[in-house]
């Protein structure tokens, strides 16, 4: 499953690609089930090669360390079938889809199987502590490997996973440790390991992701917060049919990220955070 989407350039700093726009979308997590819809078919459906951006559908918040923070787990949402149900929003997630199935050769982007382990001359072979990347995440890998110009966007929140954005927004070190968490795991890719698929550990997920991210607030607490969709970090105005003016929680998520990023690394905070 896949929605497209135009971003206007609104930076006079960045250089715009070709025809001063960004064409990107939507990439749904759970769209390589029923639907079948896989990143491979991103690649031969002829849609990548005239991407820009892809936004990865969705990341979730959970409660951790007396605040917030971004975590890839494998739990049923507690919400999927009833929105208001008192647990909507406090744990779901999909980490085998993400990053621990294996495709087989005819589903991934450059033909190859997902392998089982690292090389037996790889000091992390049979460690039990880290495993290779799988799942969506080394398919966009893939993918950006075949077109390098291709920006990949993790996308936090949506309807019942919007559920924390307010009260994580509430103080400055509310933001910061959400944001840390989010560095953490989507930038450095430290990806919680699991044994039964040998796949996350530290560092594996590096490198998949952008220096930047999207806030998807659509719930009710969300919007009541001032969060609204496709808040972008990237500072592009959009032209999507649902995105509004950035509102000022989202700017308050943009100076943590920025302070975040550029004390983790310089340039890539700065290029994480131009204003819209």
């Amino acid at each position: 499953m896949f929605w497209r989407c135009f971003y206007a350039y609104a930076n006079p700093n960045t250089p715009p690609p070709s025809g001063a726009h960004e064409i990107g979308g939507y990439f749904a997590q759970w769209g390589i089930y029923d639907r079948n819809y896989k990143l491979k078919d991103v690649d031969t459906s002829g849609s990548a090669k005239m991407l820009t951006f892809i936004n990865y559908a969705f990341g979730n918040l959970y409660q951790k360390n007396g605040g917030y923070e971004c975590d890839i787990v494998n739990k049923a949402e507690p919400g999927a079938t009833n929105p208001n149900a008192a647990d909507a929003g406090t744990g779901g997630g999909d980490a085998w889809a993400d990053y621990q199935k294996n495709f087989g050769s005819s589903e991934s982007v450059n033909g190859r199987v997902d392998t089982w382990d690292f090389p037996q001359s790889d000091p992390r072979y049979g460690s039990g502590k880290a495993g290779l990347l799988k799942g969506n995440f080394n398919q966009i890998k893939q993918l950006k490997e075949k077109y390098p110009n291709l920006r990949v966007i993790i996308s936090l929140g949506g309807w019942t996973w919007s559920k924390w954005f307010a009260k994580a927004a509430a103080t400055d070190a509310l933001r910061k440790q959400l944001v840390s968490s989010c560095i953490d795991v989507y930038i450095k890719g430290n990806l919680p390991y699991d044994s039964s698929s040998n796949a996350g550990g530290d560092g594996i997920g590096a490198n998949v992701y952008s220096t930047a991210s999207t806030l998807t607030g659509n719930s009710p607490a969300a919007r009541g917060s001032r969060t609204t969709p496709s808040i972008r970090t990237t500072g592009r105005t959009t032209r999507c049919a649902a995105a509004r003016r950035v509102p000022q929680a989202a700017r308050r998520y943009r100076r943590a990220e920025r302070q975040a990023l550029s004390a983790d690394g310089g340039d890539r905070g700065r290029a994480a955070t131009r204003s819209p």
